[in-house]
C-alpha cells in the first residue's frame, strides 16, 4: 500500500445516522485525513441532488453516486450511466403491474407517478415514520409526472410495499438489474433498491482509483448496508460500522463503533489515517 489511501464512504448509516445528523467527530476526521494528504470520496446510493450542501461542504475530492451510476472525480464527471430503454420498460411495468410504491432517481430529481404519489403520505409517515428531514434526504427535488417509463436518465429505483421478497425480485427482473436491501433506513425486507446489473459502488470506486492512479490496495472503504458489499469486498481494508448488518459485519476486515459512537473517528485513529 502507498501512504496516501483513498478513503470511500458511504453517507446513511455510515457518515450520517438515520437522522441525517453527521457527528461532530466524524467532520473532524474528515478534515485531519485530508490534511494527512489521504483522498476522501462520498461513495453512496444517492443519487447527486440528494447530497446535501452539509456533505457537499466537507473535504471530498470525489463522489461515487447512485450506488455506481456515476463517478465524479475532482469536480470531472468521469461517466454516468442510465438504465437503457427496454430495460426500463420491463421494470416499470413489473412495479405497476405488481402494485409496487416506487421512485425512480434520475439526473435532477425523484420521479413519482400520480398512483405512488398519492400513497407517499402514509408510506412516508406511518409505515417508514420518516422525519420530514429524512423525507426530504429521500425524495430530493420530487417531479410528478406520468411518462416515467420514457425518462432517458434514470439511475435506479427505490421501492416499498413490495408483495416479494427482495430475493424473489432480483429473481424476476434478472439479468438485467441487480436487487438489494434498502440502505437509507431500516426496513422490513418488503423494500429494496435496484440498480443497473453490474454497475455497483465497487465499479465506481475502480474507476475512481485508475482515473488518480491508484489502485484497490490503497482503498479503504466504510458502509453499513446491503448496497455495500461489493465496496466492502473491493477495497483493501473493509470497515463496516457498529450499526451495521450482521451479513457486512461478518465480510468486513474491521468493524467500527456504531456511527452515532464516533465510529468514524475512532476508526480512522486505529486505522491511523489521521
Amino acid at each position: 500500500m502507498s501512504n496516501q489511501k483513498v478513503i470511500f464512504l458511504d453517507i446513511d448509516g455510515t457518515l450520517t445516522d438515520f437522522g441525517g445528523k453527521i457527528p461532530e467527530s466524524a467532520k473532524k476526521a474528515l478534515t485531519l485525513a485530508k490534511q494527512a494528504g489521504h483522498r476522501l470520496v462520498v461513495c453512496t446510493g444517492r443519487s447527486r441532488y440528494q447530497i446535501s450542501e452539509e456533505i457537499r461542504s466537507l473535504p471530498f475530492d470525489g463522489m461515487i453516486g447512485g450506488a455506481g451510476a456515476f463517478v465524479i472525480a475532482d469536480g470531472k464527471e468521469l461517466f454516468h450511466h442510465y438504465i437503457k430503454p427496454e430495460p426500463r420498460k420491463r421494470l416499470i411495468s413489473y412495479l405497476e403491474e405488481n402494485k409496487f410504491f416506487y421512485t425512480v432517481q434520475t439526473d435532477v430529481g425523484t420521479l413519482i407517478n400520480n398512483r405512488c404519489h398519492e400513497q407517499a403520505e402514509r408510506v412516508y409517515r406511518e409505515i417508514m415514520k420518516l422525519t420530514e428531514k429524512q423525507r426530504a434526504d429521500l425524495e430530493g427535488k420530487l417531479m410528478v409526472r406520468e411518462d416515467i417509463v420514457n425518462y432517458e436518465r434514470s439511475e435506479k429505483v427505490v421501492y416499498q410495499l413490495a408483495p416479494f421478497t427482495v430475493a424473489q425480485v432480483q429473481k424476476d427482473l434478472a439479468p438485467d438489474f441487480s436487487v438489494t436491501d434498502m440502505s437509507f433506513k431500516q426496513t422490513e425486507r418488503n423494500s429494496g433498491e435496484i440498480g443497473i446489473a453490474g454497475i455497483n459502488k465497487a465499479t465506481g470506486m475502480q474507476a475512481y482509483l485508475s482515473h488518480v492512479g491508484q489502485t484497490k490496495e490503497d482503498a479503504i472503504a466504510f458502509g453499513d448496508s446491503a448496497n455495500d458489499m461489493e465496496m466492502i469486498d473491493f477495497a483493501a481494508c473493509g470497515v463496516a460500522m457498529g450499526n451495521a448488518i450482521e451479513a457486512l459485519k461478518a465480510r468486513a476486515d474491521m468493524v467500527a463503533d456504531a456511527v452515532d459512537e464516533d465510529g468514524i473517528y475512532k476508526a480512522f485513529l486505529k486505522l491511523q489515517l489521521i
